[in-house]
């Protein structure tokens, strides 16, 4: 599977996409809880078929494909979540929290790229406006 990471984060990004679109369609107060339990099944299945049957490459494919399903919905479940829960505010605060861990991890993946430059001497890892 060594080959094949590029065609495994495709088959989990068009899945993504598939349950973003589920999930947009049927949230509404009825189905919230639904979405949120069969969203955490699918990834558990997934976790539980990566685990045992790794070395098979099909179905590596259809876990992937389970944990892209289950996964792809989350950002939204858990904002409408919040945002029935404790209204705008907390909705607003959820999207703060959410934007400063994206940006942490954005510094953090510099940093590594950065390390890793240095360590290895590479010219073609430096990128331009990086603290030296």
């Amino acid at each position: 599977m060594g080959g094949s990471v590029t065609l495994v984060l495709l088959v989990f990004g068009v899945a993504s996409m598939v349950s973003t679109g589920i999930v947009g369609a049927h949230i509404d107060r009825r189905f919230l809880r639904t979405l949120i339990v069969a969203g955490t099944v699918l990834v558990a299945v997934a976790a539980i078929v990566l685990a045992v049957v790794a070395a098979s490459p099909p179905l590596v494919y259809v876990a992937v494909t389970l944990w892209g399903l289950g996964w792809g919905g989350v950002p939204t479940l858990l904002q409408t979540a919040v945002g029935d829960a404790g209204g705008e505010k907390r909705q607003r605060r959820l999207v703060t929290i959410a934007d400063k861990v994206d940006g942490t991890g954005a510094r953090g993946a510099r940093r590594r790229r950065r390390c890793y430059s240095v360590a290895t001497g590479d010219p073609r890892n430096r990128h331009v406006g990086m603290d030296e």
